[in-house]
């Protein structure tokens, strides 16, 4: 065991007692702390400092901790270096912990002065202190009566958590988010506090999920051909998507936190890899589907920059059924949400504003996919009917390309004609048909078969939802 460089005077003043085998004695008179010079090695300071933190930990008393951190500093102050001895002591823990949880003036002032001592030395013990210590201090202003201070306590501690790996590192050994967690489920703390310290928890370990990503990723770019290690990293990356999965489940306030990060971009790039190894499952779908469903438009804008629509395209028709009707359901719910966007003017063909999403569901191949799987290859399924309404609500306004027309809307009158029993389905096509109407190109194709008797027919029935959209053709 190496010595410190120091001599020190070691005080001892805990009351008679011991603790592993090591006798500390007390001032007989209260007022005079027998004295002793002695040469002190790494494993004495680190049972010293080991014993006080445990003391601390225990202690109820205010006057007592008071006593232990002015012992503490005593120690401290007399030693020149960083020693492992500090490190190892989980004193620095203990330390951050007291200056959260206690009110008490004198205890916070001490807290800070060991913070302080430890950090004052260099080398891993300090840089370590120094995080610790900041953390603290940043829980103890989130704790703050003045929302305004918590707010801004809050935003700093965020933003170190973006900035500093180190810090990050760090706080993975702290157990300052053990202390906060349970602040929050506390009745005793103000509602900004728990908002502040559940942010400040969430962002964390998101932070440590998009790291995670990050290593799966780079593990599965390096992955040749080695099917048992490629058979882990599936198994790996089923893991980590359905923990993403089983969080954002019906989460907006999840998805919100998580939509401020890297991990959309890194989850679908991990999907894009799998679409590659020919390895999609159900569950990647089904965990892009939750950030779609639940996010603002926005951020649901971001996801399709971010290029959720590429790696949904070869998911369509997937050989793998699930798989290809939780694509469909992400698909047919972008589209459906896509129309609310849409400015209309009944009185003019021409004002209706293009589909939001046309471009790029054209773009990356998913229209043409689901004309030509869902529309000319399925023949009567019933996902020939969900591909005409998508199509025909993607191109409410504007011409039907030519080798569409006929087929999309013969599609959706024969949705309005023999579906009587799916009254949602009837509204849905009547709806892209009204949509289509207001584009001239179409009129032809949409009254052909004498459809117009049909619209007529659904005008003078009883059901008023579908009356109105008959009407709007």
């Amino acid at each position: 065991m190496n010595k410190t460089s120091d001599k020190t005077i070691v005080r001892h003043e805990m009351n008679n007692k011991k603790t592993e085998g090591i006798q500390r004695e007390e001032a007989v008179d209260g007022g005079n702390v027998e004295q002793g010079e002695q040469e002190i090695t790494e494993e004495d300071l680190r049972e010293e400092l080991v014993w006080l933190a445990g003391q601390m930990r225990g202690a109820k008393n205010p006057k007592k901790i008071r006593e232990l951190l002015v012992s503490t500093i005593n120690i401290l102050a007399q030693i020149s270096e960083s020693t492992l001895a500090v490190r190892s002591s989980g004193l620095t823990l203990t330390v951050c912990d007291l200056l959260v949880q206690y009110d008490n003036i004198d205890i916070k002032a001490l807290c800070r002065s060991v913070l302080a001592l430890i950090a004052g030395r260099e080398g891993e013990t300090a840089k370590e202190s120094c995080w610790h210590g900041t953390f603290a201090m940043l829980i103890e202003m989130i704790h703050s009566v003045d929302e305004g201070v918590s707010n801004q306590a809050e935003s700093g501690f965020q933003s170190i958590i973006r900035k500093s790996q180190e810090a990050l590192k760090t706080l993975a050994q702290s157990t300052i988010l053990l202390t906060a967690s349970q602040a929050v489920i506390s009745e005793s703390v103000a509602i900004h506090v728990k908002s502040n310290l559940l942010s400040v928890v969430n962002q964390i370990k998101l932070k440590e999920l998009e790291d995670l990503l990050d290593s799966i990723i780079d593990a599965g770019l390096a992955q040749q051909g080695n099917d048992q290690n490629i058979a882990l990293f599936i198994r790996v990356v089923d893991d980590i998507t359905e923990a993403i999965r089983s969080i954002t489940f019906k989460n907006p306030f999840v998805v919100s936190n998580i939509m401020s990060t890297l991990i959309p971009r890194k989850l679908i790039n991990l999907v894009r890899r799998m679409n590659i190894l020919n390895k999609t499952k159900s569950v990647y779908i089904r965990t892009l589907g939750n950030l779609i469903y639940v996010s603002t438009v926005p951020h649901r804008d971001l996801l399709i920059v971010e290029g959720i629509l590429e790696v949904l395209a070869p998911n369509l028709y997937n050989t793998n059924n699930e798989v290809s009707l939780q694509t469909q359901s992400i698909v047919f719910f972008l589209v459906r949400t896509g129309i609310k966007r849409q400015p209309v003017n009944q009185s003019s063909f021409t004002i209706l504003q293009p589909h939001p999403y046309l471009l790029e569901l054209k773009r990356c191949g998913i229209i043409n996919k689901l004309f030509e799987f869902g529309l000319q290859r399925t023949g009567g399924k019933e996902s020939d009917s969900q591909a005409a309404i998508m199509i025909g609500w993607l191109y409410g306004g504007a011409a039907l390309p030519k080798e569409m027309q006929s087929i999309v809307t013969n599609q959706l009158h024969q949705e309005i004609k023999t579906n009587t029993q799916n009254t949602s389905n009837i509204n849905y096509a009547l709806q892209a048909l009204a949509g289509l109407a207001m584009a001239q190109a179409n009129h032809s194709n949409i009254t052909a078969n004498d459809f117009l008797k049909v619209i007529n027919n659904i005008i003078k029935g009883r059901n008023i939802d579908i009356k109105k959209c008959a009407l709007d053709i």
